[in-house]
């Protein structure tokens, strides 16, 4: 009985083993799946957030452009600035928590903001809110940049 197992065993092991095999191909290939999904959302974020910088920025536009104008009240101005800043404190929530830079250069830019709303009123404070944003353009559109060549990357080394 004893050397009819073992010849069952040794039949047995390439199946178990061609299975467990199989198995761990089909879990690198679940992983690597998941990973495209999490890159992929991530890509999705930071192209929203783009989106609403680059609305921020030409709001910026117009609060700066408004001294010039006649008949435009300090409170509309000063409620676009706060527009805004709650725009930004938002996009710094959905960041993820890789990109600290780019979180700091949005909370200079929120921080330049509220300056000029609450405490100074100098054209100086959009000036440098404006920069930041600027800054805030170039960072979000390398990492979009980089997410895509990663993404179309994973994609080719997929296939």
């Amino acid at each position: 009985m004893s050397t009819l197992a073992d010849i069952i065993t040794i039949i047995l092991f390439p199946v178990t083993l061609y299975q467990i095999i199989t198995l761990q191909s089909r879990i690198q290939k679940a992983q690597r799946s998941m990973d495209q999904i999490l890159q992929f959302k991530e890509y999705q974020i930071i192209r929203k957030i783009l989106e609403v910088v680059f609305q921020n920025n030409k709001e910026l536009i117009k609060i700066i452009s408004y001294p010039q104008k006649k008949g435009v009240r300090k409170s509309t101005v000063f409620d676009m600035c706060r527009k805004i800043v709650e725009s930004l404190n938002n996009c710094c929530v959905e960041i993820p928590s890789k990109y600290v830079d780019l979180m700091d250069t949005m909370h200079s830019c929120t921080k330049e903001l509220q300056k000029y709303y609450l405490v100074f009123e100098e054209h100086s404070c959009l000036q440098e809110a404006q920069e930041y944003l600027y800054s805030c353009i170039k960072q979000l559109k390398m990492i979009d940049s980089n997410l895509l060549k990663e993404e179309i990357e994973l994609i080719a080394s997929s296939k």
